[in-house]
């Protein structure tokens, strides 16, 4: 059964916890000039009592023959379940069980550096750099179908969490423009408003699949084993993109689980520059026109998705797909 968090612990069974966070942080501010603050910061945070579902009833692997059949294979997996094996009787009327678990946690520390420049001068910028790693038993989902490889080894699954970026770099400007001191290009050039804004982070973590039973467990979450130090190539190959090295792994031995790290990959970085103009217009008294014009991926960078994880797929380990090339957009807006 999956029990839903509520406002109070009175609602949680006995057996289950409410998560619990614990978070510190200490920073350093000095102010270079009038204008420019700097700043350096350590962020840390804990959470307990995390919970995932987690496969309650998986099947036990049998080695060897029986009757000159397999033990094990997956036409029998239902007879070689925990529940089968201890009640055949009963234990038959019961197929995957996904129960609570409650003792997952992760954890956060990161050093983030910031510069400011208030706004004078007609301008502001702000520039931030974040260094940071977070680990834990990831994915944290609903309690719906078990996420871990081994049931019985949770712990093996504690990684980088799925949103875990290690470097991260953001810098926003807003620059008012000024142009002489009169005279129609003045009127024309002055009082239009820039706003760029720079964003760079390193790539997400991607986890590595066998994308077949071979631990015979009925829980298809086996991860492979890793058979090579190179672990990216990051060769375009004709139309698709080969980024992880298409012999870094093998699938796990059968009955057994393989020693890939979860989330032990990496997708590409991301870059991006986006910018926004505007200028409003004053018409009459009471009547303004708004201007503005927006530019998403103003370089088109071409920003490549994740990698194909799965080892039985003919694509593993190639990028076929690319988040939006450069958009662009304007409107007007007449304000009475």
């Amino acid at each position: 059964m999956a029990f839903p968090l509520a406002n109070s612990e009175a609602f949680l069974p006995p057996h289950i916890q409410p998560p619990n966070v614990g978070q510190w942080n200490v920073s350093l501010q000095h102010r270079l000039s009038e204008n420019w603050v700097a700043s350096v910061s350590y962020l840390g945070n804990k959470t307990s009592h995390l919970w995932i579902g987690n496969e309650y009833n998986p099947a036990v692997y049998i080695p060897g023959t029986c009757s000159g059949k397999p033990c094990s294979s997956t036409s029998n997996t239902q007879a070689r379940r925990v529940l089968s094996l201890e009640n055949p009787a009963a234990g038959q009327y019961y197929s995957q069980m996904t129960i609570a678990d409650d003792g997952i946690s992760s954890n956060y520390e990161g050093l983030l550096a910031s510069v400011e420049h208030r706004f004078s001068a007609h301008y502001t910028v702000l520039a931030n750099y974040t260094w940071s790693k977070c680990l834990g038993i990831a994915p944290v989902t609903s309690l719906g179908t078990g996420v871990v490889q081994d049931p019985n080894n949770v712990r093996g699954d504690y990684g980088p969490c799925t949103y875990d970026s290690t470097n991260l770099f953001n810098t926003s400007a807003v620059y008012v423009s000024q142009y002489g001191h009169g005279g129609p290009l003045s009127l024309l050039l002055s009082n239009w408003n820039f706003a760029p804004l720079i964003h760079y982070q390193s790539g997400l973590p991607v986890n590595p699949v066998s994308g077949k039973d071979y631990s015979l467990t009925g829980v298809g979450n086996d991860r492979p084993n890793v058979i090579s130090t190179t672990a990216y190539t990051g060769a375009p190959h004709g139309l698709k993109y080969q980024y992880v090295n298409p012999n870094l792994f093998a699938p796990n031995a059968t009955g057994t689980f393989g020693n890939a790290g979860h989330n032990s990959l990496r997708g590409p970085g991301l870059f991006d520059i986006d910018l926004a103009i505007s200028r409003d217009f004053k018409i009459l008294e009471g009547l303004t026109l708004e201007t503005r014009g927006e530019a998403f991926n103003l370089l088109n960078h071409p920003n490549f998705m994740g990698p194909n994880a799965n080892i039985s797929s003919s694509n593993f380990g190639q990028i076929t797909g690319a988040y939006d090339p450069r958009i662009l957009q304007a409107s007007m807006k007449l304000i009475f």
